[in-house]
């Protein structure tokens, strides 16, 4: 049976091969590479559960077989169970230092969960064994390039009907000081203008930021530290730190703080306004291509007022192939600010938001479509999302609190592309329609490797 399971392989007839070997299991549940070849060709059937199932049966009988343990290694890293499969490759390698099948299995589960400190460091010592090992070269490579110093200019334009502008210019750059660890240091300026006022200013900033995975990739730690100057020249160091855990198939969570500035508003020319905003996140990403994502957050405005907001999204394909992907699904909000800013210009009959906007019992619904297109050297990206939303405005003649409804939506357009092996050029133009405004945007970003 195991020799006619075996010449079933190698003709492709993978389904016969599985019946003979299991009927060959059942006669001769002590014969472990009976066990393994059936492990083996439910793996390459992408049939991940049974195979799971036979290599744990196989362990059970044979709990120092170091291949069996590879082949259940293997199985859970095609699962996306990265952690338990990092655990089995190492328990292979306790129990057989010299196994090479175990320790290209370590390096891989470090690789693709971005753990680049032990992937370099496990290819690296393949390689040392095998210096024609084409895998561990190419990967050491590939972390090479993505490690190397690297650059960016960017600028973005954006003006609404508020009458408002603002000019975003910035530069930065990022060293690695070990494959896990990057430093960004960038820099640049607002230049915000009122056109119905005349009223203009600059706002520079400085930003240090640090990644860095901890744990064998399985936490990823953020942290920065931006300096800014607001129009009333008063000047703020502004800090966010984010921890974040991936639990398989479960998703990933993360926890996060951050100091932002409020600068995309006409009243924002006249003070320093900023928000602090505490919040948890989960997002996953489905094998068969959809991806979901909720958050909530606590914000605290540097006035002392403070909100709440909350949303989730989820998005499934509908029409997929190599080069072109066309996603769609709902999504939903709720935004309330405890005190409102929202407040009569003196001498008109007109209402602004004083300096930034303050949403009150704000719900939306919305449904989003993207479209991606991949050509040879060039990505374009279509997202397009509208919906019914309501809130809570004050009435300005009577300071009265009313119920109103309107339709957001937003467009938007970018695209990527290469020029020469270390170029890379981004774009994007979208515009958004909300009751606070309705806005341009274009932004452009250069972005290469030393």
């Amino acid at each position: 049976l195991y020799s006619q399971a075996l010449t079933a392989r190698n003709q492709k007839n993978f389904g016969l091969a599985v019946s003979l070997l299991r009927r060959a299991v059942h006669g001769q549940p002590d014969r472990v590479e009976y066990h393994l070849a059936l492990g083996e060709t439910l793996g390459w059937m992408n049939r991940f559960d049974e195979a799971e199932a036979v290599y744990r049966e196989a362990l059970a009988r044979f709990p120092r077989s170091t291949a069996a343990k590879t082949g259940l290694g293997q199985v859970l890293l095609w699962k996306a169970s990265y952690g338990e499969a990092r655990t089995t490759f190492a328990s292979a390698l306790e129990e057989n230092p010299g196994s090479r099948e175990a320790r290209e299995g370590l390096a891989t589960v470090a690789y693709w969960t971005g753990d680049y400190r032990t992937a370099r460091k496990e290819f690296e010592r393949i390689r040392a064994g095998d210096p024609s090992h084409a895998q561990a070269s190419k990967v050491i490579a590939e972390i090479d390039h993505v490690t190397a110093p690297a650059f960016g200019i960017g600028t973005l334009y954006r003006r609404d009907d508020q009458p408002y502008r603002v000019i975003r210019s910035e530069a930065a750059i990022a060293l690695f000081s070990d494959p896990g660890t990057k430093w960004t240091v960038s820099g640049g300026a607002f230049a915000l203008e009122n056109r119905d006022s005349g009223r203009d200013a600059t706002v520079p900033f400085g930003e240090l930021a640090v990644e860095s995975k901890l744990g064998h990739g399985r936490l990823d730690i953020r942290a920065r530290a931006r300096y800014i100057q607001f129009p009333d020249d008063d000047s703020v160091v502004l800090p966010a730190v984010s921890l974040s855990r991936g639990f398989g198939n479960a998703g990933r969570v993360t926890l996060f703080f951050d100091e932002s500035e409020l600068l995309f508003s006409e009243r924002s020319l006249e003070s320093h306004p900023s928000v602090e905003t505490l919040g948890l996140r989960w997002s996953r990403e489905g094998s068969d291509g959809w991806t979901a994502a909720a958050s909530a957050r606590s914000l605290r405005y540097f006035d002392d007022n403070s909100g709440i907001s909350t949303d989730a999204w989820a998005l499934f394909p509908i029409n997929t192939n190599e080069r072109f992907r066309i996603s769609a699904g709902p999504a939903v909000s709720w935004r309330d600010t405890d005190e409102s800013r929202f407040r009569a210009v003196p001498g008109t009959s007109d209402g602004v938001y004083d300096p930034y906007w303050t949403p009150q019992e704000l719900i939306e619904g919305r449904g989003v479509v993207t479209i991606t297109w991949q050509a040879r050297r060039i990505d374009l990206h279509f997202h397009g999302d509208a919906g019914f939303a309501q809130d809570e405005a004050i009435d300005l003649a009577s300071g009265l609190a009313f119920s109103r409804t309107f339709h957001p939506w937003s467009v938007s357009m970018s695209g990527r592309t290469s020029i020469g092996p270390r170029l890379e050029l981004t774009t994007q133009l979208k515009r958004e329609s909300t009751v606070f405004y309705e806005a341009n945007e274009i932004q452009a970003s250069l972005a290469g490797r030393f």
